[in-house]
């Protein structure tokens, strides 16, 4: 398929990213200030004054200020909570699919162990035991969420390893290390890649959650935080549930969308049939 990247699904999730993104990276210029201090009366809704365009919450701290930084947040727990994830995930999966007998035997246990455990649960007791903070729920969403790219993994390193680049590299004499990190892997990314976007939206949705649920970081403005913060304020001031909630659904939905456009374009047997 030729110019995929100039795909609707990849421009428009692309463009909201980059919004996202910008308005992450800029928080600290446009907004200097701390993002929970009260700027103006409570309950001033959208448009109705200059100083806070998007207006302000129950206690008077600008919505505005608290969505950019609380992009600043999200996309750093979504990311790094998923560069866990990957890295567990690949790991376990190498292992698994490359030696099986035991070894296989032995994380495919593991692994489903983890499986019958909810994630989000997990995340909670974790966040619950540990210090709730940034650092606390980075940690629990990223171990909390490996097994999908695991077994991803391990079916992609069994189908490879029987190939013949794979066996003329280990007839040479190659290391067990060369062969998985330097033959096989970088041609079970694939998958990997597709799953990526779908592990960050994922961790943005969970710490949303657990915002909302009171186990986010108190010293930090997070979408999910405001939303709970609103809901004490659904009947007279639905509008600071609504602009952080709109925040979560545009951004998890640009992440869907380029997984899926990310799915379409590497998937080998999709580029055939178009």
């Amino acid at each position: 398929m030729k110019r995929w990247y100039l795909q609707p699904s990849i421009l428009l999730g692309g463009l909201i990213l980059l919004l996202v993104a910008g308005a992450a990276l800029l928080a600290g210029w446009l907004y200097p200030d701390d993002p929970l201090d009260m700027v103006g009366a409570p309950y001033t809704w959208p448009g109705s004054d200059a100083a806070t365009p998007l207006g302000t919450d129950l206690m008077g701290r600008d919505l505005l200020a608290g969505l950019v930084h609380g992009a600043r947040v999200s996309l750093l727990v979504g990311v790094s909570s998923a560069i866990i994830s990957l890295l567990i995930g690949i790991t376990v999966g190498a292992l698994a699919g490359f030696y099986g007998g035991w070894v296989d035997a032995v994380l495919t246990r593991i692994t489903e162990f983890f499986q019958t455990i909810p994630a989000f649960l997990l995340a909670i007791i974790l966040v619950a035991i540990l210090e709730p903070s940034v650092k606390t729920i980075v940690f629990a969403l990223g171990v909390t969420s490996w097994t999908s790219i695991a077994r991803l993994v391990r079916s992609e390193f069994i189908a490879l390893r029987e190939r013949e680049f794979v066996r003329a590299s280990i007839a040479l004499g190659a290391s067990d290390a060369h062969v998985v990190l330097r033959e096989i892997l970088p041609n079970a990314w694939t998958p990997v890649v597709v799953s990526t976007a779908l592990l960050v939206a994922n961790a943005i949705l969970s710490e949303a959650g657990l915002s909302f649920l009171g186990l986010g970081d108190p010293n930090v403005v997070s979408w999910g935080s405001m939303i709970g913060l609103g809901r004490d304020a659904l009947r007279t001031g639905w509008y600071m549930t609504a602009i952080p909630g709109l925040a979560i659904v545009l951004t998890v939905l640009a992440l869907n969308l380029l997984s899926d456009a990310l799915h379409g374009a590497l998937n080998p047997k999709l580029r055939r049939g178009r």
